[in-house]
């Protein structure tokens, strides 16, 4: 009987044993990743958009448990934005940059699942507002890299969007993007945030070409140098098409 017993605890040992393996493993999570309540956002690239799901490739720059694939899930609750401006699902497209910000578990499959994405921001100098506008009037100028000795990335640029307002996008892992309205005179053009109540000035060369005059404008100091190009004193912005520019 002693023995019936003993053997009857050891085969209900087990079988908890069993049970709490297989519960832990039914919630597995990537570890290091996100416990509930915390915040935490990445980079990525998008690769697919299937409904209100989209499969990413995390950048290199991310943490290393960040740089595999995910796939996001877009509720009702995820903000999607372009530098504080909302835009649609519909807005994104493969192949652009975004930050992910969410909280919660991350589901180890493979791909991983996140399934509580807080914000989808695009990072790309891209808006897709802009497409929407009337754009004969227009002007973007890039900076040109090459004279800099630096290969091309993604390129700053400033963009005239008609004779009085601008964008000016030097860091696409900045939050925030200088807007507002600017002048030409006297052979510079003086771009004013109210915002921020900050500008930014360059010297008109001709009226394809801009020099960025840097002791006269605001800070454009980059979150990540080591992936941008960074606004020197001097730098040439020169007036491109799309097409030319890729």
């Amino acid at each position: 009987m002693k023995n019936l017993i003993k053997c009857g605890i050891i085969l209900l040992f087990a079988l908890l044993i069993f049970w709490a393996g297989y519960t832990v493993g039914q919630n597995k999570t990537v570890e290091g990743l996100s416990d509930e309540g915390d915040s935490i956002t990445f980079y990525a690239q998008i690769k697919e958009i299937n409904g209100n799901s989209m499969l990413v490739s995390g950048l290199k720059e991310n943490d290393v448990n960040f740089r595999s694939e995910f796939y996001l899930y877009i509720t009702s609750n995820t903000k999607l934005e372009w530098h504080f401006t909302d835009i649609a699902l519909s807005d994104f497209v493969p192949g652009q940059n975004i930050s992910v910000t969410f909280s919660g578990e991350v589901q180890e499959t493979y791909p991983a699942q996140i399934k509580s994405v807080n914000k989808i921001c695009l990072l790309d100098d891209t808006n897709p507002a802009l497409d929407r506008v009337e754009t004969s009037s227009v002007k973007t100028y890039y900076m040109i890299a090459d004279e800099l000795g630096k290969t091309e990335q993604s390129l700053p640029y400033l963009t005239l969007l008609d004779k009085e307002n601008f964008v000016f996008s030097y860091d696409i892992l900045n939050s925030y993007i200088p807007t507002g309205t600017y002048e030409i005179a006297d052979g510079e053009l003086v771009a004013s945030d109210k915002e921020k109540s900050c500008q930014y000035v360059f010297d008109v060369v001709d009226k394809n070409t801009l020099k960025f005059r840097k002791e006269k404008s605001a800070d454009v100091s980059l979150i990540r140098k080591d992936m941008e190009i960074e606004i020197t004193d001097g730098a040439l912005f020169e007036q491109k098409n799309s097409e030319e520019k890729r």
